[in-house]
Protein backbone atom coordinates (compact mmCIF):
# COMPACT_ATOMS: atom_id res chain seq x y z
CA UNK A 1 0.00 0.00 0.00
CA UNK A 2 1.34 3.37 -0.98
CA UNK A 3 1.34 6.19 1.64
CA UNK A 4 1.49 9.65 1.14
CA UNK A 5 2.06 11.76 4.81
CA UNK A 6 1.63 15.38 4.48
CA UNK A 7 3.41 16.77 7.24
CA UNK A 8 2.85 20.28 6.58
CA UNK A 9 -0.49 22.62 6.82
CA UNK A 10 0.73 24.22 3.58
CA UNK A 11 0.97 23.48 0.01
CA UNK A 12 4.03 25.20 0.09
CA UNK A 13 6.24 23.06 2.06
CA UNK A 14 3.99 19.95 1.37
CA UNK A 15 4.59 20.21 -2.51
CA UNK A 16 8.19 20.56 -2.73
CA UNK A 17 8.65 17.05 -0.83
CA UNK A 18 6.30 15.38 -2.59
CA UNK A 19 8.20 16.06 -5.65
CA UNK A 20 11.24 15.29 -4.34
CA UNK A 21 9.51 11.64 -2.77
CA UNK A 22 8.14 10.67 -6.07
CA UNK A 23 10.22 12.09 -8.83
CA UNK A 24 7.70 14.83 -10.29
CA UNK A 25 7.87 18.35 -11.44
CA UNK A 26 7.33 21.51 -9.32
CA UNK A 27 5.97 24.38 -11.72
CA UNK A 28 5.45 27.43 -9.43
CA UNK A 29 2.37 26.66 -7.17
CA UNK A 30 1.81 23.35 -9.61
CA UNK A 31 2.89 19.67 -8.95
CA UNK A 32 2.77 17.09 -11.85
CA UNK A 33 4.16 13.16 -11.26
CA UNK A 34 3.69 10.65 -13.90
CA UNK A 35 4.79 7.32 -12.86
CA UNK A 36 4.09 3.83 -14.25
CA UNK A 37 0.57 5.12 -15.31
CA UNK A 38 0.09 6.97 -12.07
CA UNK A 39 -0.85 10.46 -11.70
CA UNK A 40 -1.08 13.16 -9.24
CA UNK A 41 -1.38 16.83 -9.84
CA UNK A 42 -1.81 18.85 -7.26
CA UNK A 43 -2.08 23.05 -7.20
CA UNK A 44 -2.52 25.42 -4.41
CA UNK A 45 -2.89 29.19 -4.11
CA UNK A 46 -2.37 31.60 -1.35
CA UNK A 47 -5.20 33.99 -1.28
CA UNK A 48 -3.18 35.88 2.32
CA UNK A 49 -0.71 34.86 4.93
CA UNK A 50 -3.39 33.35 6.84
CA UNK A 51 -5.61 31.27 4.40
CA UNK A 52 -4.93 28.90 1.05
CA UNK A 53 -7.01 26.72 -1.17
CA UNK A 54 -5.09 23.18 -2.20
CA UNK A 55 -6.79 21.18 -5.11
CA UNK A 56 -5.39 17.54 -5.84
CA UNK A 57 -6.43 15.01 -8.41
CA UNK A 58 -4.88 11.66 -8.51
CA UNK A 59 -5.09 7.68 -9.99
CA UNK A 60 -2.73 5.26 -8.25
CA UNK A 61 -1.98 1.52 -8.98
CA UNK A 62 -1.82 0.51 -5.36
CA UNK A 63 -4.11 1.79 -2.49
CA UNK A 64 -3.74 4.76 -1.06
CA UNK A 65 -3.33 5.59 2.77
CA UNK A 66 -2.81 9.43 3.43
CA UNK A 67 -1.97 11.03 6.36
CA UNK A 68 -2.06 14.22 7.51
CA UNK A 69 0.10 14.98 10.37
CA UNK A 70 -0.78 17.00 13.40
CA UNK A 71 0.39 20.45 13.65
CA UNK A 72 1.45 21.96 16.59
CA UNK A 73 0.38 25.77 16.04
CA UNK A 74 -3.28 26.41 15.81
CA UNK A 75 -3.90 25.70 12.10
CA UNK A 76 -7.67 24.76 10.53
CA UNK A 77 -8.66 23.06 7.43
CA UNK A 78 -11.80 22.35 5.77
CA UNK A 79 -11.63 18.72 3.19
CA UNK A 80 -14.14 18.20 0.66
CA UNK A 81 -13.38 14.45 -0.59
CA UNK A 82 -15.11 14.86 -3.91
CA UNK A 83 -14.15 10.56 -4.11
CA UNK A 84 -15.54 7.55 -1.97
CA UNK A 85 -12.70 6.57 0.99
CA UNK A 86 -12.57 5.14 3.98
CA UNK A 87 -11.29 5.77 7.86
CA UNK A 88 -10.12 2.03 8.49
CA UNK A 89 -9.03 -1.18 7.20
CA UNK A 90 -11.42 -2.87 9.91
CA UNK A 91 -14.35 -3.03 9.15
CA UNK A 92 -15.73 -6.51 7.70
CA UNK A 93 -18.12 -4.95 5.24
CA UNK A 94 -15.28 -4.79 2.61
CA UNK A 95 -17.56 -2.89 -0.14
CA UNK A 96 -18.56 0.16 2.17
CA UNK A 97 -17.03 3.49 1.50
CA UNK A 98 -17.84 6.76 2.41
CA UNK A 99 -18.64 9.22 0.04
CA UNK A 100 -18.81 13.05 -1.10
CA UNK A 101 -18.10 14.06 2.60
CA UNK A 102 -16.59 17.00 4.01
CA UNK A 103 -14.70 17.73 7.28
CA UNK A 104 -13.43 20.34 9.57
CA UNK A 105 -10.54 19.65 11.68
CA UNK A 106 -8.15 21.59 13.70
CA UNK A 107 -5.33 18.84 13.11
CA UNK A 108 -4.65 18.41 16.83
CA UNK A 109 -3.89 14.57 15.77
CA UNK A 110 -2.62 12.82 12.52
CA UNK A 111 -5.63 11.75 10.47
CA UNK A 112 -6.12 9.02 7.96
CA UNK A 113 -7.78 8.06 4.79
CA UNK A 114 -7.86 5.32 2.73
CA UNK A 115 -7.98 4.98 -0.90
CA UNK A 116 -9.10 2.25 -3.38
CA UNK A 117 -6.22 0.86 -5.89
CA UNK A 118 -7.22 2.04 -10.06
CA UNK A 119 -9.97 4.25 -8.93
CA UNK A 120 -10.01 8.36 -9.04
CA UNK A 121 -8.80 10.75 -5.76
CA UNK A 122 -9.95 14.17 -5.73
CA UNK A 123 -10.34 16.67 -2.99
CA UNK A 124 -10.28 20.24 -2.03
CA UNK A 125 -8.74 21.66 1.24
CA UNK A 126 -9.23 24.86 2.39
CA UNK A 127 -6.17 26.03 4.90
CA UNK A 128 -6.79 28.74 7.45
CA UNK A 129 -5.37 29.77 10.92
CA UNK A 130 -6.11 31.13 14.36
CA UNK A 131 -5.87 34.80 13.26
CA UNK A 132 -8.16 34.35 10.54
CA UNK A 133 -10.99 32.97 12.58
CA UNK A 134 -10.58 35.88 15.26
CA UNK A 135 -10.37 38.56 12.23
CA UNK A 136 -13.81 37.63 11.38
CA UNK A 137 -15.71 36.56 15.13
CA UNK A 138 -16.47 39.93 16.14
CA UNK A 139 -19.60 38.32 17.76
CA UNK A 140 -17.61 36.37 19.92
CA UNK A 141 -19.34 32.82 19.21
CA UNK A 142 -19.24 30.70 21.98
CA UNK A 143 -18.42 28.03 20.03
CA UNK A 144 -15.86 29.64 18.23
CA UNK A 145 -13.96 30.48 21.37
CA UNK A 146 -14.30 26.88 22.30
CA UNK A 147 -12.54 25.76 19.36
CA UNK A 148 -9.84 28.48 19.63
CA UNK A 149 -9.28 27.27 23.15
CA UNK A 150 -9.42 24.11 23.32
CA UNK A 151 -6.65 21.71 23.43
CA UNK A 152 -8.04 18.35 22.64
CA UNK A 153 -8.33 17.42 18.65
CA UNK A 154 -11.74 17.37 17.09
CA UNK A 155 -13.40 16.48 13.63
CA UNK A 156 -16.61 17.56 11.97
CA UNK A 157 -18.14 15.68 9.29
CA UNK A 158 -21.01 17.16 7.27
CA UNK A 159 -22.48 16.26 3.62
CA UNK A 160 -21.52 18.11 0.39
CA UNK A 161 -24.77 19.80 -1.02
CA UNK A 162 -25.19 19.76 -4.79
CA UNK A 163 -24.50 23.86 -4.70
CA UNK A 164 -21.85 23.32 -2.76
CA UNK A 165 -20.16 20.82 -5.45
CA UNK A 166 -20.83 23.18 -7.97
CA UNK A 167 -18.98 26.07 -6.65
CA UNK A 168 -15.80 23.43 -5.88
CA UNK A 169 -16.09 22.52 -9.27
CA UNK A 170 -15.30 25.85 -10.09
CA UNK A 171 -12.67 26.15 -7.73
CA UNK A 172 -11.32 22.88 -10.01
CA UNK A 173 -11.59 24.48 -12.80
CA UNK A 174 -10.04 28.27 -12.04
CA UNK A 175 -6.63 28.50 -13.66
CA UNK A 176 -3.98 29.24 -10.33
CA UNK A 177 -1.64 31.18 -12.86
CA UNK A 178 -4.04 33.78 -14.46
CA UNK A 179 -4.40 36.97 -12.39
CA UNK A 180 -8.44 37.52 -13.71
CA UNK A 181 -9.25 33.83 -12.61
CA UNK A 182 -7.33 34.31 -9.00
CA UNK A 183 -9.75 36.97 -8.35
CA UNK A 184 -12.63 34.10 -9.29
CA UNK A 185 -10.89 31.70 -7.04
CA UNK A 186 -10.92 34.79 -4.23
CA UNK A 187 -14.46 35.12 -3.93
CA UNK A 188 -15.50 31.08 -4.71
CA UNK A 189 -13.44 30.28 -1.31
CA UNK A 190 -14.77 32.85 0.60
CA UNK A 191 -18.14 31.13 -0.54
CA UNK A 192 -17.69 28.02 0.62
CA UNK A 193 -16.24 28.80 3.83
CA UNK A 194 -19.40 31.33 4.41
CA UNK A 195 -21.29 28.24 3.16
CA UNK A 196 -19.44 26.29 5.81
CA UNK A 197 -19.73 28.61 8.85
CA UNK A 198 -23.30 28.98 7.99
CA UNK A 199 -23.96 25.31 8.98
CA UNK A 200 -21.50 24.82 11.59
CA UNK A 201 -22.48 27.82 13.45
CA UNK A 202 -26.22 26.55 13.49
CA UNK A 203 -25.21 23.42 14.31
CA UNK A 204 -23.41 24.15 17.28
CA UNK A 205 -25.72 26.40 18.63
CA UNK A 206 -27.14 23.88 20.30
CA UNK A 207 -24.36 21.09 20.95
CA UNK A 208 -21.00 21.04 22.24
CA UNK A 209 -18.32 20.17 19.96
CA UNK A 210 -17.75 16.73 18.95
CA UNK A 211 -14.88 14.42 21.27
CA UNK A 212 -12.22 12.61 18.99
CA UNK A 213 -13.93 9.41 18.21
CA UNK A 214 -12.13 6.14 17.21
CA UNK A 215 -11.96 6.05 13.49
CA UNK A 216 -14.25 2.51 13.27
CA UNK A 217 -16.98 3.98 15.67
CA UNK A 218 -17.29 7.13 13.11
CA UNK A 219 -17.14 4.54 10.08
CA UNK A 220 -19.65 2.58 11.57
CA UNK A 221 -21.74 5.89 12.15
CA UNK A 222 -21.54 6.70 8.15
CA UNK A 223 -22.60 2.34 7.32
CA UNK A 224 -25.77 3.48 9.18
CA UNK A 225 -26.45 6.58 7.46
CA UNK A 226 -25.31 4.90 4.35
CA UNK A 227 -28.68 1.88 5.28
CA UNK A 228 -30.70 4.70 6.61
CA UNK A 229 -30.64 6.34 2.79
CA UNK A 230 -30.70 3.04 1.41
CA UNK A 231 -33.83 1.78 2.82
CA UNK A 232 -35.68 4.48 3.26
CA UNK A 233 -38.28 3.36 2.39
CA UNK A 234 -38.78 0.53 4.48
CA UNK A 235 -39.49 -0.06 8.42
CA UNK A 236 -36.91 0.23 9.83
CA UNK A 237 -35.99 -0.78 13.74
CA UNK A 238 -33.97 -0.09 16.02
CA UNK A 239 -32.67 -3.43 16.11
CA UNK A 240 -31.56 -3.65 12.21
CA UNK A 241 -29.20 -0.32 12.96
CA UNK A 242 -27.70 -1.80 15.82
CA UNK A 243 -26.92 -5.10 13.91
CA UNK A 244 -25.29 -2.63 10.95
CA UNK A 245 -23.46 -0.94 13.79
CA UNK A 246 -22.14 -4.00 15.70
CA UNK A 247 -22.75 -2.05 19.27
CA UNK A 248 -25.72 -1.73 21.28
CA UNK A 249 -28.39 0.84 19.89
CA UNK A 250 -27.69 3.42 22.85
CA UNK A 251 -24.33 4.03 22.38
CA UNK A 252 -25.41 4.44 18.37
CA UNK A 253 -28.13 7.07 19.18
CA UNK A 254 -25.46 9.10 21.18
CA UNK A 255 -22.49 8.80 18.22
CA UNK A 256 -25.03 9.28 15.65
CA UNK A 257 -26.39 12.47 17.19
CA UNK A 258 -22.54 13.50 17.74
CA UNK A 259 -20.90 12.90 14.73
CA UNK A 260 -24.21 13.73 12.26
CA UNK A 261 -25.28 16.38 14.08
CA UNK A 262 -29.19 14.62 14.34
CA UNK A 263 -30.76 12.22 16.02
CA UNK A 264 -31.46 9.01 14.12
CA UNK A 265 -35.03 10.16 13.87
CA UNK A 266 -34.48 13.83 12.99
CA UNK A 267 -32.25 12.82 10.01
CA UNK A 268 -34.45 9.78 8.51
CA UNK A 269 -37.52 12.03 8.46
CA UNK A 270 -35.09 14.57 6.76
CA UNK A 271 -33.88 12.14 4.18
CA UNK A 272 -37.29 10.95 3.79
CA UNK A 273 -38.78 15.06 3.24
CA UNK A 274 -36.24 15.19 1.14
CA UNK A 275 -37.28 12.21 -1.08
CA UNK A 276 -41.34 13.28 -0.99
CA UNK A 277 -40.26 17.16 -2.16
CA UNK A 278 -38.12 15.01 -5.03
CA UNK A 279 -41.00 12.93 -5.82
CA UNK A 280 -43.83 15.99 -5.86
CA UNK A 281 -41.68 18.08 -8.00
CA UNK A 282 -41.48 15.08 -10.36
CA UNK A 283 -44.60 14.66 -10.30
CA UNK A 284 -44.47 11.05 -9.81
CA UNK A 285 -46.35 10.49 -6.42
CA UNK A 286 -49.34 12.41 -4.90
CA UNK A 287 -49.54 13.35 -1.34
CA UNK A 288 -50.76 10.80 -0.16
CA UNK A 289 -48.28 8.07 -1.78
CA UNK A 290 -45.70 10.30 -0.58
CA UNK A 291 -47.31 9.94 3.10
CA UNK A 292 -47.50 5.90 3.60
CA UNK A 293 -44.54 5.01 1.12
CA UNK A 294 -42.06 6.37 3.19
CA UNK A 295 -43.59 5.30 6.44
CA UNK A 296 -45.42 8.74 7.88
CA UNK A 297 -48.51 7.82 10.42
CA UNK A 298 -50.92 9.99 8.49
CA UNK A 299 -51.23 12.69 5.86
CA UNK A 300 -51.98 15.28 8.42
CA UNK A 301 -48.01 14.16 10.28
CA UNK A 302 -46.42 14.72 6.57
CA UNK A 303 -47.83 17.57 5.84
CA UNK A 304 -46.98 19.18 9.09
CA UNK A 305 -43.41 17.56 8.83
CA UNK A 306 -43.04 19.27 5.39
CA UNK A 307 -44.20 22.40 6.16
CA UNK A 308 -41.61 22.91 9.06
CA UNK A 309 -38.88 22.02 6.33
CA UNK A 310 -39.76 23.55 2.84
CA UNK A 311 -42.46 26.32 4.56
CA UNK A 312 -45.39 25.06 1.84
CA UNK A 313 -47.62 22.08 2.45
CA UNK A 314 -47.01 19.68 0.00
CA UNK A 315 -49.93 19.83 -1.76
CA UNK A 316 -48.43 23.10 -3.19
CA UNK A 317 -46.10 21.15 -5.25
CA UNK A 318 -48.32 18.12 -5.83
CA UNK A 319 -48.86 17.52 -9.89
CA UNK A 320 -51.79 15.87 -9.28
Amino acid sequence: MREIRIKSASFKKVFPELVQQYNGVLERDKIIINTNDEEIIAKGYQINSNLEVTSFEGRLNEPLRLIREKQEKDTFVIVYFLTPFKLTDDIEEASFRIREKKYWSNLKRDEVFFFDAKAKVSFLTIKYDRAFIEKYNINNKPFISQMLNGKDPFIIYENISSATLKLIQEVKDCDFDNEIELLKLDYLTFRLLYNFANKVAYRFKIQALPRSLPEVDVEKIFMVKEYIEKNFEEKISAEDLAEVAQFSYSKLRKLFKEIIGDSILQYTNDYKLQRAHQWLEAGSHNVSDCTYSLGFTSVTHFGKLFKEKYGCLPSTLSKF
